[in-house]
């Protein structure tokens, strides 16, 4: 393949590969904060009114995220290491993982609450993760 044709494949098996992941987290995301304000409301606490967005910071972080793609576009290009093999798993995969998030949440709320802030450190972890 020549070269031009080739960096043009790579570009769109990269594209490929991060526009969906992107969407599918994003997508977590959204679902994450309407379950927050439902169970504010359920639980008799005001709601918050819809988040204010900083039209600079959202520029900033955008851009952010666009250099760090673009960054990582470019290791590959250069051959520092090959377009990401599909590690997050098959749909089905996919699936479950998003399940076994959605199904902790409740969990991660009483952590929260209890400011239970070091559970994952224990004497197998200990010094291997940060504080």
């Amino acid at each position: 393949m020549s070269e031009p044709l080739s960096r043009l494949a790579t570009r769109l098996a990269y594209a490929t590969k991060q526009l969906p992941r992107r969407a599918w987290y994003s997508g977590h995301l959204y679902v994450l904060q309407q379950l927050a304000e439902r169970a504010r409301q359920l639980n008799g606490e005001s709601t918050r009114s819809p988040p204010r967005s900083d039209p600079i910071l959202d520029q900033r972080l955008n851009a952010d995220m666009a250099t760090l793609f673009k960054r990582d576009l470019d290791n590959i290009l250069a051959g520092l290491y090959p377009v990401p093999d599909d590690r997050d798993g098959s749909f089905l995969t996919l699936l479950n993982r998003s399940w076994l998030f959605f199904r902790d949440l409740p969990q991660v709320t009483a952590r929260r609450e209890r400011n239970a802030t070091r559970e994952v450190v224990n004497e197998e972890t200990c010094g291997r993760r940060p504080d």
